[in-house]
């Protein structure tokens, strides 16, 4: 009977502690979702949100490749692209394209080559930059992702300007315009307008 009565208290002993793990885990441990909920938080500096994005980046690129991993470095990428931090863009970029690969993640794969078209587009490497777009474009056409599309059409445009392409950039432009317009996209319309009027003014 004491040896039951050992077994018992040994066994409440690990599940207490346990209990008490997870509950300082769920409850105190910082997690990327958090790190990311701050990333537009105004109560926050600048530099202390950028802090809190670099915490997160660091976590997810040591997590196991799964689909909550992919969509997470994607989410943070973007972040850092949004905050002009090209070469973290790139980086954190190039390493989602691998994960995707790794596990055949097409959609993730045209995200990733979109997502190194712009930073190629934002440094003014306009070759490298279609060509990405170009691969990117391929998937989405293929899977009728049309939203996703007619957004590198949009990009494009903005390439084929900066290069003087003028004609090759209104006809980008009206093409993207027919189709968010199909579907009310406001702020993209208004993003399409004012580049068309730069483009006509030349």
């Amino acid at each position: 009977m004491l040896k039951n009565l050992i077994i018992s208290f040994i066994l409440i002993l690990i599940i207490s502690c346990n209990k008490s793990r997870n509950d300082y885990i769920n409850d105190d441990s910082p997690t990327i979702e958090f790190y990311l909920s701050k990333k537009d938080d105004s109560t926050l500096s600048y530099k202390h949100r950028q802090k809190l994005i670099d915490s997160a980046y660091k976590l997810v690129v040591k997590m196991p490749n799964n689909k909550k991993n992919r969509i997470l470095l994607s989410e943070i990428s973007f972040v850092f692209f949004e905050n002009h931090q090209l070469d973290k863009f790139k980086e954190s970029t190039n390493i989602l394209l691998e994960k995707a690969k790794e596990t055949k993640d097409t959609i993730m794969i045209a995200k990733s080559y979109r997502y190194i078209g712009s930073y190629y587009k934002n440094t003014s490497i306009n070759d490298s930059s279609f060509y990405y777009y170009i691969e990117a474009k391929k998937i989405y056409k293929k899977y009728n992702l049309e939203d996703d599309y007619y957004n590198i059409i949009f990009f494009e445009s903005i390439v084929k300007y900066n290069i003087s392409d003028y004609i090759g950039a209104d006809l980008s432009l009206r093409k993207a315009y027919n189709y968010f317009k199909k579907k009310n996209n406001l702020e993209r319309l208004n993003q399409i307008c004012t580049q068309l009027g730069l483009t006509n003014n030349e």
